[in-house]
């Protein structure tokens, strides 16, 4: 006699909203960015004149080189992070745990800012602070690129995703993008060996190129018809 019972299919539990991933990043972004302020510290001065307080804040300025490069970066890094997750329609456990170990990468910002901050103003150390902080940098981007592949491969797409739309986010992981962004940090990390200062110039200009998008505040406000 043919087995006539009906096998339950089981849902699969290890899979999450993408709503749920989204929130708990952004709840790590949000952390990461907000203990950078920790680095700059108020100068405590005994009878101070106000000439020596400016001189103490003039002081800190790799403290405020690292953290504008380290926020604008996270910045752009965090918009890339929510405009590819809006593409995906669930997370399977695997894509769950590269995020989490992508997240893990996030949070070591902090420290890898304040390292930078600290020794890019000393002649022997300074190398040592450039390297470290762009590898930082350059595996977070390759942690990116990862996430994105390996979505695209596992089918975790969403099936009504504008094609213009796909070959824009796909450029972005390309030399044009996260990738050519690493590229530019391994020149950096080259050039950091004998020159550390222009390594740190080329940050600089790799966040100001994240910044284009401001100078769309200058452009003209289109008429409304």
């Amino acid at each position: 006699m043919a087995d006539m019972t009906q096998h339950k299919v089981e849902p699969d539990d290890t899979r999450m909203g993408i709503e749920r991933v989204e929130a708990f990043s952004d709840g790590v972004f949000g952390v990461a960015v907000t203990l950078l302020v920790l680095n700059i510290q108020i100068p405590h001065l005994a009878n101070a004149q106000a000439s020596d307080v400016i001189n103490e804040l003039l002081k800190q300025w790799p403290v405020y080189l690292s953290y504008f490069i380290t926020f604008m970066s996270m910045g752009a890094v965090w918009i890339g992070h929510h405009r590819t997750f809006k593409m995906y329609r669930t997370a399977d456990s695997t894509l769950q745990l590269l995020n989490i170990f992508f997240l893990m990468f996030v949070t070591l910002v902090p420290f890898s800012t304040a390292f930078f901050a600290e020794y890019i103003q000393q002649d022997t150390t300074i190398r040592l602070a450039v390297i470290l902080y762009n590898v930082h940098w350059m595996i977070l981007g390759l942690l990116n690129v990862v996430i994105w592949r390996y979505a695209r491969r596992a089918n975790l797409l969403k099936s009504d995703i504008d094609p213009a739309r796909l070959r824009e986010i796909s450029a972005s992981f390309g030399l044009k993008g996260v990738q050519g962004t690493a590229i530019a940090i391994v020149i950096g990390l080259i050039v950091a060996i004998f020159a550390p200062q222009v390594t740190v110039a080329m940050s600089l200009l790799i966040t100001f190129l994240y910044m284009r998008p401001l100078l769309r505040v200058f452009s003209p406000v289109p008429r409304s018809v």
